[in-house]
């Protein structure tokens, strides 16, 4: 409860002095809170905001309409080869999540994310929330792993003890609205100055059309994702990406609004359910 006396108090003292004891008040209160070094060094390269709201809330995402906009990378092999492909593409809608997770995490826990992301089928109908309707939308229709495209067969899901140094594997997804779509994903262990974890990646194989109309080409739709394990820390950073037709604009919010919520949707549900519980 607050002391109306005490705030009317407060209030008469004069301004230079106020001010002087809520500077004194705030160096005690306040935390001194930083990244980890080895963190810091990894994004050393992203701004002062997103580095803030990154301690601040352990996530951080930004959407762009040109790959050159991208800001959250960080400074690990691979990565700046993934945005300059981007970049060659054309992508004309972009989507990126920073997520920071506190450790030591063990072996076990990377290897249980990788399999996540192996486990095709758990995507099948999971739902992601769309901002410009406000309503859930399945994310994917059924998801799962086939074995090339002349055999759509459904083929049971893959699970690793250790994480594989690559690993590709065809996926049919339902995609709503688009339809059904093949897509390449690909795995990979990595490891750099003392930071080891997987890369993921994801490309369509087939057309993408919206209204019968093809808005993505083959190979215009890709995702990737990292997750890094340093000393006492997990850190993924995940970027989804598309060269889309937009219908000369007329139907540019809701493709784009499409291709963002669904990869918020994909990024939030592996945070919620393992990097959380790392």
């Amino acid at each position: 409860m607050i002391d109306f006396r005490t705030k009317h108090h407060v209030s008469q003292l004069p301004a230079r002095r106020f001010f002087g004891v809520l500077a004194l008040f705030g160096f005690f209160i306040a935390p001194t809170v930083s990244l980890p070094a080895q963190v810091a060094a990894i994004l050393d390269e992203i701004p002062d905001r997103a580095r803030a709201e990154l301690l601040a809330q352990r996530s951080v995402s930004r959407t762009h309409t040109d790959a050159k906009e991208i800001e959250l990378a960080p400074r690990f092999p691979g990565v700046d080869e993934a945005i300059d492909d981007l970049r060659k593409i054309g992508t004309n809608i972009v989507s990126e999540r920073l997520i920071l997770v506190d450790g030591p995490v063990a072996d076990e826990g990377i290897v249980t994310v990788f399999n996540a992301l192996l486990a095709v089928s758990e995507l099948s109908y999971l739902e992601y929330y769309n901002r410009e309707n406000e309503t859930w939308h399945d994310l994917f229709k059924e998801s799962y792993r086939v074995d090339d495209e002349d055999d759509l067969n459904r083929q049971p899901d893959l699970q690793v003890q250790q994480i594989p140094p690559a690993l590709e594997i065809p996926v049919l997804q339902g995609l709503p609205p688009f339809g059904d779509v093949l897509q390449t994903y690909r795995y990979g262990a990595v490891s750099h100055a003392g930071v080891d974890g997987f890369r993921f990646s994801s490309e369509n194989e087939w057309d993408i059309r919206y209204r019968r109309i093809r808005v993505v080409k083959p190979g215009e739709m890709v995702t990737y994702a990292w997750v890094l394990r340093g000393d006492d820390y997990v850190l993924m950073y995940g970027i989804g990406a598309a060269k889309v037709f937009t219908g000369f604009g007329l139907f540019r919010d809701r493709i784009e609004n499409s291709f963002t919520s669904r990869t918020d949707g994909l990024f939030n549900w592996l945070s919620d359910n393992y990097l959380d519980e790392l």
